[in-house]
């Protein structure tokens, strides 16, 4: 529902000529009163009987005032190209009465048709100006007002915000018209939506809680619904989203409450008769007419028996048209419904997507900073201890804080595939030297379970492929792991087949057989859904429930088909096929890149972080190097020490209270200081990797990290910059 001054007109008290004009005068009157009660079926039934006497009296006043109500009840049932024919007719008459007032009152409500309804605000602003012109020429101060307010919410719908706050400021100068509920309301809505554009929160929320406080203690409900609109849109705007969906919810409950069904039906029937009284007046015209000619040619009655068939020819055609005219308009209905409700619902799902991003984007950055913690307490306790390498209880402690990041990853990755948002790196690699990395990682999960892994590989298959090794890995993983989780003094088997080499492409099949308890047939069509767990018992190996749902969508995204095949009891045997590039030059990374300790003893690197337990665990895996570690805790230190001393490398967190690792890099930049600094975070890479860059920053790790990747990119970016 939009805000906007539909301007009513208060009839003249003038003395009345007759007794049929006084109850005219009082029937126009409380037809007015029903528009403004939203009372709409007795209003237009009402103003078929007003416009009937005011045409029988040729009195056009009376007939600009009723065609405007008729206008006014089209243009709340968004029946918007009715409301302009019926605005246009009573401008028609107001013209022909010559009265500049109701003039200016028309040109309004025409301005409010095109600014709010058919979205064009310029032409809005141009009948505005029409009307404040005539208004001024009159001295009409109460009309110059609430013109200026329909100017300025005009020019809002511009973007042209500074022309729109100073017509809302001529308005505040005039506080007697300011006075009343309904401008008070539309004003401080107005200034709301100024303050929320130039970012003064507080000024917004001062004047958007004013304006709903005013209308909610005044019954204004059409006004109070779109103040909940924008009011909504601004907190979402900065990061509100609780506050901005219950103020959502409340609009919506306005908007049921103001057009009930029963409601728009009655005032739907409503129109539906006024329209064929409008029909009947036409028809009274045309035969009026006929009378005339008729008395023109009476000497022809054979003329006469002519242009009677043609009439009763062109009331059946006219009449066919009507019922045709009034079916599209019920199925046009219809659909307008349809579609504002698909509308509507398109917004809320994507608004609940970006919502539920954000909200995992920031549970898995709070989980990742505490488990890079323990997981590099676990290493440290592990080296400084290695008495506890076989120890039961430490090696339950390892696998859980490993699985809990896996599990975090798996959460990540599928929000990933479903926004679209994975990406694909292709990169030579051994099959060999992946597929037993991948068994060496689950051997865990298998002596837990009394397994067996053995691996098949084709001895055909070339020795170095090129392709997205990660998400073959994430495949093999997945399914392996799986496999072993529901096996029991058993084997599960990694196969990989050629199927044939073509045009330097390799393509071939694997299968991930296990001898577990099988899944029944009436569960294999869901396997493949997220969060979907079948024969889950509690002493089973936990998990999200999201392993099998991430290799259908990579699959999936690589055109590939997983195919399901098993047995009670029996055991199961995932097989999908893939096509990679065969790598002739074999120039695959070997897997650890071995690092030179003599020059990395030389290094003096500078950490900076707030978590003390994250400074302990990074300060101990550089120590470890022969590195020389200095700690800052804030963005400021650290500037503040880069500018006394000399570091080799900064390892820069990035949330930071006060100041964050990117203000804190373009601030170490804008001083001169070239020191290579990686950004050391547990954001998710894809949602930071352009600001880290942009920031001045040379890297990225995330943590929990392996100390093997740190120390290669601390190598290559020193030796790059002593190079240069």
């Amino acid at each position: 529902m939009n805000i906007f001054f539909l301007t009513v007109f208060p009839v003249p008290s003038q003395e009345k000529d007759t007794i049929r004009e006084e109850k005219l005068y009082k029937s126009i009157l409380k037809g007015e009163n029903l528009l403004t009660a939203m009372e709409y079926k007795e209003c237009l039934e009402l103003c078929q009987y007003n416009i009937k006497e005011s045409l029988k009296l040729h009195n056009d006043y009376y007939t600009t005032i009723s065609y405007n109500t008729i206008a006014g009840v089209y243009e709340v049932l968004k029946e918007t190209d009715k409301a302009l024919y019926y605005y246009n007719k009573a401008l028609h008459h107001a013209q022909k009465s010559r009265n500049d007032k109701t003039m200016n009152w028309i040109y309004n409500n025409l301005g409010n048709i095109y600014l709010f309804d058919k979205k064009n605000a310029d032409k809005g602003i141009e009948l505005y100006i029409k009307s404040l012109q005539l208004s001024e020429k009159i001295k009409d101060t109460t009309e110059i007002n609430y013109t200026r307010l329909n100017l300025g919410w005009a020019y809002f719908c511009k973007e042209e915000y500074e022309k729109g706050f100073s017509e809302i400021e001529f308005v505040k100068k005039h506080p007697k018209f300011s006075a009343d509920a309904d401008s008070q309301l539309i004003l401080n809505t107005l200034y709301g939506i100024y303050y929320s554009h130039i970012k003064d929160i507080k000024k917004a929320d001062y004047y958007f809680d004013k304006a709903i406080r005013i209308g909610e203690q005044n019954d204004k409900s059409l006004e109070l619904a779109e103040t909940y609109n924008q009011y909504s849109t601004h907190l979402f705007s900065i990061g509100n989203y609780k506050q901005a969906y219950l103020i959502s919810e409340k609009e919506k409950i306005l908007q049921k409450a103001i057009f009930t069904s029963t409601k728009l039906r009655n005032a739907q029937m409503a129109c539906a008769s006024f329209e064929i009284d409008e029909f009947k007046r036409e028809i009274d015209k045309i035969e009026s007419e006929n009378k005339v000619h008729e008395q023109n040619l009476m000497m022809s009655r054979i003329i006469v028996v002519l242009a009677i068939v043609i009439m009763v020819f062109l009331l059946l055609l006219l009449f066919s048209l009507y019922r045709n005219i009034k079916f599209r308009k019920k199925i046009n209905a219809y659909l307008t419904s349809e579609n504002v409700e698909l509308a509507e619902a398109k917004n809320r799902a994507e608004e609940s997507s970006i919502l539920k991003s954000q909200f995992i984007s920031t549970i898995s950055h709070e989980l990742r900073t505490p488990l890079y913690g323990v997981i590099g307490m676990t290493n440290i306790i592990r080296e400084e201890h290695p008495e506890l390498e076989d120890n039961p209880h430490f090696k339950s402690l390892q696998f859980s804080s490993t699985h809990l990041l896996k599990l975090i990853n798996e959460i990540l990755l599928i929000n990933k595939i479903e926004d679209k948002k994975a990406t694909r790196k292709f990169t030579a690699f051994q099959l060999s030297d992946e597929i037993n990395t991948i068994k060496d990682s689950l051997d865990y999960i298998a002596h837990r379970n009394k397994n067996e892994i053995r691996i098949e590989i084709d001895p055909d298959i070339p020795e170095s492929l090129i392709g997205d090794k990660i998400m073959l890995s994430q495949v093999l993983v997945n399914l392996t792991s799986n496999a072993l989780k529901f096996t029991t003094n058993g084997q599960v088997c990694l196969i990989v087949d050629l199927i044939g080499i073509d045009n330097g492409y390799c393509t071939m099949r694997f299968k991930v057989m296990d001898t577990g308890c099988g899944i029944d047939i009436q569960d294999q069509k869901k396997i493949f859904d997220k969060f979907v767990q079948i024969n889950r018992k509690e002493e089973d190996y936990q998990g999200t429930g999201l392993g099998l749902s991430i290799v259908k969508a990579l699959l999936d995204a690589q055109g590939s088909e997983i195919i399901l095949e098993s047995n009670k009891n029996v055991g199961s045997v995932f097989i999908f096929t893939l096509r990679f590039e065969i790598d002739n030059a074999i120039t695959y990374p070997t897997a650890h890149k071995q690092l030179n300790i003599n020059v990395l003893y030389q290094y003096k690197v500078l950490i900076v972080e707030d978590n003390k337990i994250n400074q302990m665990v990074t300060r101990k895996i550089l120590e470890k190097k022969q590195c020389e570690c200095v700690l800052a805790e804030s963005g400021a230190e650290a500037v503040a020490l880069l500018e006394t001393e000399t570091f080799d490398v900064v390892l820069m967190d990035i949330n930071m209270p006060v100041m964050n690792g990117f203000e804190t890099t373009r601030l170490i930049r804008s001083k001169g200081i070239t020191t290579p600094v990686i950004a050391l975070t547990a954001f998710d890479k894809n949602q930071i990797v352009e600001e880290v860059y942009a920031s001045g920053m040379d890297g990225i790790i995330i943590k929990p990290f392996e100390p093997e990747k740190l120390f290669s990119m601390i190598e290559e970016l020193t030796h790059k910059k002593n190079a240069d």
